[in-house]
């Protein structure tokens, strides 16, 4: 029972006249509204209802009289929801239209199931009434104002009110009109249909759904204990609690008011979380730490007097948090216990803790576990393999992670592909031991030569006696590459060609690689990919619509160009033209044949349409860079080149202070647009050194062969100490961490070296296999990439966070960096710098500060950083950074209200669980029959939602049922088609 510190019938009895009268309901009269009416009352008295439900009406009849619950000479309010006034959906329930004053005033009442065409449940005309301790709910207006209705310049004052559930054709909660004014003070108007207000409500510390303007006002799910059956309690978790109006009388425990109409009484209350915890089967000797958190759920402060374990010489000990402790609202504590069996056998003990909690001052939580004899114990992540989404005929790669979490050595005995035939391969060492607690990473590779989904198992056998053989699924799904030739497409006009074959050195073209025509000025006018044995294109003709020219024009020539898939290269075929034009004509259809020998002689570049880095195995016949270049400057497609010393070719003023090309060295070029360019010239032997000075320098990679950059520089490992690509990815050979794909020709590499040496490649004698990581694109963090700066970030720390995402972030919430988490730590992220030649801001500026944030695929959340220098942006400087997550779990299972509800076809139901835990949620109708199964199965420990899609399934009230840990809840779900 909460009650108020004095009793407001005597405040009212204070400033009344001595003939003023108390007329008890239904003592005295039968009903309310008899009470009030003819000379049964008059200004002064006061109308006193017992509890029970009233189908009555409350018209004041212009007198200043207080109608009230037993509220009002209890301070109780358990009165409010006991004392109800209700109609029966046909008429209007209080009414103030008789010029009744502030003296008239209605206090502590349900009003509900009114319904009229302005203001089913109050209506106010004139007048200027105040009310208080009501709900107003369920009410109905045909035309507007549902729960409260005002007009004619009435002034009301509503304080500590509920209007909820009402409906109207317009403002389903409350609606003024012709000059009227509603004051709202510590109110709640939520869930009323449809929701909106009239700019003439003034409201003050109250919470009104979907916002409005006003002091303290507050837009939050005010979360009743259970306002479906009538209550309309806030529970603790309540953003209403303590949120009302600072100046106005405090709650009956002496806390700040809180919004509503009834109060949350605050007392101590420790909240214990879990009250038994089973530490496992562990083996002798092995020690595993459980936490156990209190919590003082009050308002007020709770006192920890003692915990202590009952049982002496038991296996359980305290190892952190079992001081006493005085906790602040809200505040915890976590307690640690350790489990170190020394003997085998089942265990049991009990954690005391005692508090001021004057209804559970003694809390014991059941402490248990099993000691097991040392045996090895194999331990998997994933257990399952997603490569997701793959190009064709491209090399990925993801680890798997092998523990030894027993208490004995584990022998690693096989690892094969069970499906011989499948695009997905292992490599391994038979026969490996791992010591207790030693883990190592083995390398899936997934190589797909045909599009669609594929799926296979890895099996490993070891010498676990519970798990001697484990099967790892593997899936991924091969999609075609991106198409490298870009081409408007849909001009309005196009020209057909059928490619009857594509032969090159007398066999077919490889499936999956790309064919684009071009015209005379070599702007590409259609692409598509070879699948078949032959090949439908459309050639888009110029839109004559466009001042620029973007497709075939009449009458020009064209040519073909070939991506072979198979062997990375591009390819020139000539053209035997069996039927129709040489030139475009729209509508027009030319039948052709493509064949040729082999691949062009010399060496291509290629440059994309922001910042690469590049270099040829070549040395090339013209060694100027401008005239080398040139090609690519006609068409308009470089900004800017630089070499590794800061010289650089200024494409549009035709500026240059470069000397002539070094084969052995790379450049940076920021290009305009995806071309390629032809370098004729004799190829370089792969181990020709390639000078470098101490710092940074740009070499060039001349092997044929893709290397891992560990291979590639076994060499020169004494003196390099940093090497980094034009993504970012980096090696640091001092503690052995790569995230770098196989070096590739073509391409150009930034080495940091210690002193002046040589770069020689390292080529073994027979083909090492490569194993580039398997880089994920971050989905839910966008971070600018190549923008021409970048500084390298090695991250190391909490296990905790081997999945999702990494985002590097500025002050400003700016993303400069980011990456995807595969597998324990370290891991590598590059920081991208501003592109100067760009009018935005997309990177860090020097001196920047940074912070982290991750994403673990359902919330963003900030991790603590130890950086080891300045935290801030400095370009192709090496930063080591510390990561570590602040794990907030749920303190108690719970099963929150669906959102929305009552809804038309979809709702989402969110569920908490405090600690990993079989579980099913589903849904069921009131006979109790399963209608849906929404989560079944083991769920780990945090917050979890599941949506229910309510297709074909019928109005009504359905029951959302969570059975987790031998808890069973509930909540209702109101479908309405």
């Amino acid at each position: 029972m909460r009650m108020r510190f004095l009793p407001l019938l005597l405040t009212l009895l204070i400033t009344l006249s001595a003939s003023a009268e108390i007329i008890h309901i239904p003592d005295d009269f039968e009903s309310i509204q008899l009470a009030i009416r003819d000379d049964n009352t008059r200004d002064g008295d006061i109308i006193l209802i017992e509890p029970g439900v009233y189908d009555d009406t409350l018209n004041f009849a212009g007198k200043d009289i207080t109608v009230a619950s037993r509220y009002l000479d209890t301070g109780d309010e358990s009165y409010i929801a006991r004392t109800i006034v209700q109609g029966n959906g046909s008429y209007r329930m209080a009414v103030f239209r008789n010029g009744e004053t502030s003296n008239a005033r209605l206090i502590g009442l349900t009003i509900k199931n009114g319904y009229a065409q302005y203001g089913g449940g109050v209506y106010f005309n004139a007048t200027s009434p105040r009310l208080s301790h009501l709900v107003i709910c369920q009410n109905v207006a045909s035309n507007n104002g549902g729960g409260v209705y005002a007009t004619s310049e009435a002034a009301p004052e509503l304080d500590h009110v509920i209007i909820y559930g009402n409906e109207g054709d317009t403002f389903g909660g409350v609606n003024c009109y012709n000059g009227a004014t509603i004051t709202l003070t510590n109110s709640i108007v939520y869930r009323n249909t449809p929701t909106e207000y009239p700019e003439e409500l003034v409201a003050t510390f109250s919470d009104i759904e979907e916002g409005f303007n006003g002091d303290g006002n507050i837009d939050a799910d005010p979360i009743f204990e259970d306002p479906d059956a009538g209550d309309f309690t806030l529970h603790a978790d309540s953003p209403c609690i303590n949120t009302g109006d600072p100046d106005s009388d405090p709650d009956p425990d002496g806390s700040r008011a809180d919004i509503g109409a009834i109060a949350f009484m605050h007392i101590p209350d420790i909240d214990v979380n879990p009250l038994a915890l089973f530490m496992g089967a562990r083996r002798v000797q092995e020690r595993f730490d459980g936490n156990i958190r209190i919590l003082n759920i009050a308002a007020v402060p709770l006192s920890v007097e003692s915990i202590s374990i009952v049982e002496e010489n038991s296996p359980f000990s305290i190892i952190a948090g079992g001081d006493r402790i005085d906790l602040d609202p809200d505040e915890s504590v976590v307690v640690t216990v350790r489990f170190s069996p020394v003997e085998v056998g089942e265990f049991a003990a009990g954690l005391r803790i005692e508090s001021n909690d004057p209804e559970e001052n003694v809390i014991i939580v059941a402490l248990t576990g099993v000691g097991l004899p040392p045996a090895p114990e194999i331990g998997i992540d994933p257990v399952r393999i997603d490569f997701g989404d793959v190009a064709l005929r491209s090399n990925n790669e993801l680890p798997l992670t092998v523990r030894n979490i027993g208490s004995a050595d584990l022998l690693i005995e096989s690892t094969m592909i069970l499906d011989a035939e499948s695009d997905f391969g292992v490599e391994f060492e038979a026969n490996t031991t791992l010591q207790p607690g030693q883990s190592l990473a083995i390398p899936v590779s997934y190589l797909p030569l045909t599009l669609g989904d594929h799926v296979s198992t890895l099996r490993i056998t070891s010498n676990d006696d519970d798990e001697q053989v484990i099967d790892v699924p593997l899936n991924g799904t091969t999609v075609l590459p991106q198409l490298r030739n870009e081409f408007v497409g849909n001009t309005g006009r196009d020209h057909s060609f059928l490619i009857l074959s594509c032969e090159f050195a007398g066999e077919s073209l490889v499936y999956g690689s790309e064919v684009a025509i071009f015209n005379q000025n070599d702007l590409c006018c259609g692409a598509d990919y070879w699948l078949e044995n032959r090949l439908g294109l459309a050639a888009w003709g110029d839109n004559e619509m466009t001042e620029a020219i973007d497709g075939w024009r009449d009458g020009e020539a064209f040519s073909f160009k070939i991506w072979d898939l198979a062997a990375g290269e591009e390819l020139i075929p000539e053209v035997e033209i069996v039927e129709g034009n040489e030139s475009f004509e729209p509508n027009g259809l030319t039948v052709v044949r493509l064949s040729g020998e082999a691949a062009p002689d010399g060496f291509k570049i290629y440059i994309a349409d922001s910042w690469g880095m590049v270099s040829a195995p070549v040395i090339p016949e013209e060694t100027n860079i401008v005239r080398l270049w040139a090609p690519i400057v006609e068409r308009h497609h470089l900004m800017i080149m630089k070499d590794g010393g800061g010289l650089f070719y200024q494409a549009q003023f035709g500026f240059s202070n470069m000397r002539p090309w070094d084969f052995g060295q790379g450049y940076q070029v920021r290009g305009l647009a995806v071309d390629s360019l032809d370098l004729g010239g004799n190829y370089v032997a792969s181990d020709t050194p390639i000078p470098v000075r101490v710092g940074w320098n740009l070499v060039a990679y001349f092997p044929e062969e893709p290397l891992s950059v560990q291979v590639a520089l076994q060499n020169d490992l004494d003196h390099v100490t940093l090497v980094k690509d034009a993504f970012g990815h980096f090696f640091i050979p001092s503690v052995g961490f790569s995230n770098m794909g196989p070096l590739r020709r073509g391409n150009a590499y930034q080495v940091r070296s210690s002193a002046a040496a040589e770069i020689i490649w390292n080529v073994p004698e027979e083909q090492v296999a490569t194993t580039p990581p398997g880089h994920k694109t971050p989905e839910h963090f966008v971070a600018p990439s190549q923008t021409g700066a970048s500084m390298s970030v090695l991250l190391t720390g909490d296990k905790s966070l081997q999945h999702g995402e990494i985002a590097v972030v500025t002050p400003d919430g700016r993303i400069v960096g980011a990456a995807c988490l595969q597998g324990p730590p370290p891991w590598g992220t590059a920081v991208w710098g501003d592109d100067e030649f760009t009018d935005i801001k997309d990177g860090a500026l020097h001196g920047e500060a940074l912070s982290f944030r991750h994403f673990d695929g359902r919330v963003e959340s900030p991790l603590n950083a130890e950086w080891s220098h300045s935290n801030c942006f400095e370009a192709d400087a090496l930063a080591e950074v510390k990561l570590s997550a602040v794990s907030i779990l749920p303190l108690t299972l719970s099963l929150e209200s669906p959102q929305p509800n009552p809804f038309n076809n979809r709702t989402t139901l969110t569920f908490n669980l405090p600690q990993t835990s079989g579980l099913k949620l589903s849904i069921i109708d009131l006979e109790g029959r399963e209608i849906a199964t929404l989560a079944d199965g083991e769920y780990r420990a945090g917050v979890h939602r599941a949506v229910w899609n309510a297709n074909g399934v019928a109005s009504g009230l359905y029951i959302a049922r969570l059975q987790a840990g031998g808890q069973s809840l509930t909540s209702k779900l109101m479908l309405i088609r």
